[in-house]
């Protein structure tokens, strides 16, 4: 059984997972992570302030379709980046922030510690899907590597992880980590992956349709082929959002181009839309049943009624359909 500090363990789970780049600012609270970073293979960014961390990590994933990872502080670190998590969790972006803590000894007590926050996993709560505390050394791969894969399950989004200083720097027996990996791969699988029934559903609502429109919004970033193909076989309109520009060609003859308040004028009423999936707003990871850029109540609604959900990720349902 191999020995490991806190910090290094942080670093090879991050690589076992198949992270590729992190930003953040190294400090007094998490040099355990970077003595750690200094021999792997990440690449490591280093903004002005933890908010172009956040934001930085944010650009990463919706150009790369892979979560953007943050490092940032304890205290203000933290609360500096609040404002791309509330991005993040809006956009429904896979976002995973790793901050430090305060030794566990000083935990809770008002010690006046540097950096010493109330609830700090309260706090990241309400702007993350999950925000979960180390309590042990073992715990940081699987808790880690839980939260990594959970940022792109269902309605990706933004997942915290807060580790205490003495933890990062303490040493920790574990001897894990290819059962580590293995466990990953079947959480990232289990998450992209489209459930029959939903693929059923969906089949259904294709096989009596007449009219099938696509919205494509962020989450079919990396998906643009199987949204051409899809397009194709059922001869369906293409309308981007604002985050979808570029996944469809717009001046392709089925294209809408951008989703305008009404976008089903220009092709007549009556089409179904199947929100929810894999690809935008229409089939994408973890969108709205309704993209706040379509503009229209009347819509909406319409929508609702006409649409089913497809859970999975990018290119699955409508390879899969």
């Amino acid at each position: 059984m191999d020995l490991w500090t806190g910090g290094s363990l942080v670093i090879r789970t991050l690589e076992h997972c198949g992270a590729r780049v992190v930003f953040g600012i190294p400090g007094v609270h998490n040099l355990g992570i970077y003595e750690a970073l200094q021999e792997s293979s990440l690449c490591h960014v280093t903004p002005r302030h933890e908010q172009g961390a956040g934001f930085m990590a944010d650009g990463y994933a919706r150009s790369s379709a892979l979560p953007g990872v943050a490092l940032v502080i304890s205290g203000p670190g933290l609360t500096n980046i609040l404002t791309p998590l509330g991005e993040a969790y809006h956009d429904s972006v896979p976002l995973l922030v790793i901050s430090s803590n305060i030794p566990r000894n000083r935990l809770g007590g008002r010690t006046g510690t540097l950096h010493e926050l109330k609830q700090s996993t309260l706090m990241t709560s309400s702007v993350t899907k999950a925000s979960y505390a180390v309590s042990r050394g073992e715990e940081i791969p699987w808790i880690l590597s839980r939260a990594y894969a959970q940022t792109l399950e269902g309605r990706p989004g933004p997942v915290h992880v807060e580790i205490p200083l003495d933890i990062l720097e303490e040493m920790t027996s574990f001897s894990s980590l290819q059962e580590l990996e293995r466990e990953y791969c079947s959480l990232v699988k289990e998450s992209r992956t489209p459930s029959s029934e939903d693929l059923r559903r969906g089949t259904a609502l294709l096989e009596k349709s007449r009219k099938i429109a696509l919205i494509c919004g962020g989450g079919a970033v990396g998906a643009s082929e199987e949204v051409r193909k899809f397009a194709d076989r059922f001869g369906a309109p293409v309308f981007c959002t604002a985050a979808g520009k570029g996944i469809y060609p717009e001046d392709a003859p089925l294209s809408g181009t951008r989703v305008s308040p009404e976008p089903r004028r220009s092709f007549g009423g009556g089409y179904r839309t199947l929100p929810g999936g894999s690809l935008g707003a229409a089939l994408s990871p973890g969108a709205r049943d309704y993209p706040s850029g379509c503009g229209s109540p009347s819509l909406a609604s319409q929508c609702s009624r006409l649409s089913t959900p497809l859970g999975g990720c990018l290119s699955h349902p409508p390879r899969a359909l």
